[in-house]
């Protein structure tokens, strides 16, 4: 549907009905309450065209769009904050939660979170995640889930600022 959709010059109407069908089959499958279903749909999205619909929504609705991007945040977008936003995460993240997510993440993580860190200390945390051995992938999962809900819950508090308002 969506596929005829964008091929066509004009939408007809049974485009449109086929659309409005699949989206009420979504209703069942993402709750329509409000900000969440629209974070679920975003979290659906590729990064690209979920940046793209946030960034067209923050001409609209500011507030909203922040709130949206709490709601999407992820363990992975700890490479993106501002040095500020590392540190304040580093200070109320648990050691054990943290090498855990670390280690099933690409070098962009880690690289971002120990140029915030002293040397010695960086240093330290390279060679427990060395040390630390083979993880369940669930074990892996459940740290960067937990890590990204710390993140979300600092960045709702206002402790950890967006990449796109640090460049304001």
């Amino acid at each position: 549907t969506l596929q005829s959709l964008a091929h066509s010059d004009a939408p007809s109407s049974d485009m449109l009905g086929e659309l409005g069908d699949w989206l009420a089959s979504l209703e069942a499958v993402v709750p329509s309450q409000g900000e969440a279903a629209v974070a679920s749909l975003l979290g659906q999205m590729s990064e690209g065209s979920a940046a793209a619909a946030l960034s067209q929504l923050d001409q609209n609705d500011a507030e909203l769009a922040a709130r949206l991007r709490v709601r999407h945040l992820a363990f992975e977008d700890l490479a993106r904050l501002p040095e500020g936003g590392r540190k304040a995460f580093l200070r109320n993240i648990g050691a054990r939660t943290l090498l855990h997510a670390l280690k099933g993440s690409d070098g962009r993580v880690l690289d971002a979170l120990t140029a915030v860190m002293s040397p010695t200390a960086a240093q330290r945390m390279r060679d427990e995640l060395d040390t630390l051995g083979a993880l369940p992938v669930t074990a892996i999962q459940a740290a960067q889930e937990d890590a990204g809900a710390t993140l979300r819950r600092l960045a709702a508090e206002g402790a950890i600022p967006f990449p796109e308002e640090e460049t304001a």
